[in-house]
């Protein structure tokens, strides 16, 4: 099997090639996904990212209280006053309260989510992909520049 997708980033050119090389058995290339990343990652090569299908188990995630729909009414009467219990008795009176009176969502299949991950992360993940969009659809040096992967500004 071969693909052509331009991996490499050519900065003093501006241009974009082929020129990584990933190689497979035959006996699994109809299991394997070939796919190249569209962020740069301060690199001059996009990242190849090579998936086993069918090979992948989600992370399972945990049921979460829906507090927006919870009857704090009942929770209130359910919660034992902390002046009369221990630390231990007050984190389990809370648990049994809450589960008595707040809705659980559904576990579900997902990605793991990251600790690190803010909305700030989000939002310059988001210019940078932008100003490298613009790039590839107009190769001038001031959209280059403007690509903070290239200009190292994150």
């Amino acid at each position: 099997m071969m693909i052509h997708s331009a991996t490499f980033f050519n900065v003093r050119s501006g241009t974009f090639d082929s020129i990584d090389i990933s190689v497979c058995s035959p006996a699994i290339h109809a299991s394997v996904k070939w796919e190249v990343e569209s962020d740069l990652h301060h690199s001059d090569h996009f990242p190849i990212i090579i998936t086993l299908q069918g090979r992948n188990t989600p992370v399972r995630t945990i049921a979460k209280f829906k507090m927006q729909q919870a009857n704090w009414e009942l929770f209130t009467r359910l919660l034992v006053p902390p002046s009369q219990v221990n630390l231990q008795t007050l984190t389990s009176s809370i648990l049994n309260a809450a589960e008595a009176s707040i809705p659980r969502s559904k576990p579900g299949n997902i990605r793991k989510m990251v600790p690190w991950w803010s909305p700030e992360i989000k939002e310059k993940i988001l210019l940078k992909k932008r100003a490298l969009n613009r790039f590839r659809r107009h190769p001038t040096m001031e959209n280059l520049i403007e690509d903070p992967s290239v200009a190292g500004g994150y």
